[in-house]
């Protein structure tokens, strides 16, 4: 069950607007990132272009600028108290799309793909593929039906024998944005069953909300849809390069006086 749980964690988390960069749509927005838990609120604020994404957070009461690079494989968090920057190899952000056409899997390194045909599954049209690749020099298939439209795998088989299907609830309104409700159900080798609930925005082509049976929210909020200064996703000029982040004390405990 753990391991069921864990998957379901990963086909999710691949969805959020962070796995997917605006080149998809050619519109760059920005949005603040929510994530409601049974612990709190975390609240992230996100500007996502063609080749950059950039979060801001606040981590001990410090600001914190991350900018991720997929191109380059690059990660570089900014620590504008300090004026200091770190960089990071980060590999590519995941992303559940996958572009239709002569090499559906051409970014999945170690990938190969078999086009098996065209199918309606759930009243879409989807491009049914199977993806092949070495794991600890054993073969492994998986297949994968495309929808053609957006590109979203809508029904999974993996070689564990989980099973991911997606099917089209109808339209709604979220963020006074238009937007397709979804339900996904993934169902585990043991016929573990876990099923979430995602609203899809066409215009940016990325899922703005999910939520878990568990109670978990993740969401998009204020998303405005504009062109975004390339000084966002640049290295202020009086930053210095340091190998680690800054080190700094503990918080003092209430009542407590810091040694």
């Amino acid at each position: 069950m753990v391991l069921f749980k864990q998957f379901c964690l990963v086909v999710l988390g691949t969805l959020m607007m962070t796995n997917v960069l605006a080149e998809n749509t050619g519109k760059p927005f920005s949005a603040t990132a929510v994530q409601l838990t049974p612990q709190g609120t975390i609240q992230t604020r996100v500007f996502i272009t063609k080749y950059a994404i950039r979060n801001e957070y606040e981590q001990d009461g410090n600001k914190v600028i991350e900018i991720i690079y997929p191109d380059e494989q690059k990660r570089v968090l900014m620590f504008p108290a300090d004026k200091v920057f770190i960089e990071q190899h980060a590999p590519a952000y995941p992303d559940r799309r996958v572009a239709v056409g002569d090499s559906p899997c051409a970014k999945l390194q170690g990938t190969l793909c078999k086009k098996l045909g065209n199918e309606v599954i759930n009243g879409i049209d989807t491009e049914k593929w199977e993806f092949s690749r070495v794991d600890k020099g054993q073969p492994v298939h998986t297949l994968h039906w495309i929808d053609r439209e957006r590109e979203l795998p809508i029904r999974e088989f993996f070689a564990d024998g989980t099973v991911v299907e997606m099917s089209l609830l109808g339209d709604d309104t979220l963020e006074k944005r238009k937007v397709e409700k979804w339900r996904m159900q993934v169902i585990g080798a043991k016929n573990q069953r876990a099923q979430f609930l995602q609203w899809y925005d066409p215009e940016l082509k990325l899922v703005i909300r999910e939520e878990h049976p568990d109670g978990y929210v993740r969401e998009l909020r204020d998303i405005s849809v504009a062109r975004l200064k390339d000084s966002l996703f640049t290295i202020p000029k009086d930053y210095q390069r340091r190998a680690r982040p800054p080190q700094r004390a503990p918080l003092a405990t209430p009542g407590k006086t810091a040694k």
